[in-house]
């Protein structure tokens, strides 16, 4: 997996953890509702690898680098803001973003 690939990764985090919640709500209602449900149990165990592989991942953190990933790839929230927000320069935020994403990368590949 690439830098690109892990950040694509972070920002879809919550739409991974809001799809896997609708499937499992439609896995588990008896209302036929017209999908496919073996295609959504085939599709289930692929967005838990994916969520547990960055869940993995941002366990071995440090709280500040957690809390930039939270604030700008969970809630998407700008660089400006988090530099605001802690008294940094926007450049540091970048910075440590791209730092973050590598230490990422390097965990998720090994």
């Amino acid at each position: 997996m690439n830098y690109s690939e892990v950040k694509n990764m972070l920002y879809n985090y919550k739409y991974l953890k809001i799809k896997l919640n609708d499937i499992n709500l439609i896995l588990n209602s008896n209302i036929d509702i017209g999908i496919d449900k073996e295609k959504l149990r085939s599709i289930k165990p692929i967005i838990e690898n994916k969520l547990q592989i960055i869940n993995n991942a941002i366990d071995v953190l440090d709280p500040k680098e957690k809390e930039l990933v939270d604030y700008i790839f969970f809630n998407k929230g700008k660089n400006r803001h988090f530099a605001i927000k802690n008294n940094i320069d926007e450049s540091t935020v970048g910075r440590r973003k791209r730092k973050i994403i590598n230490k990422l990368t390097t965990l998720i590949t090994q």
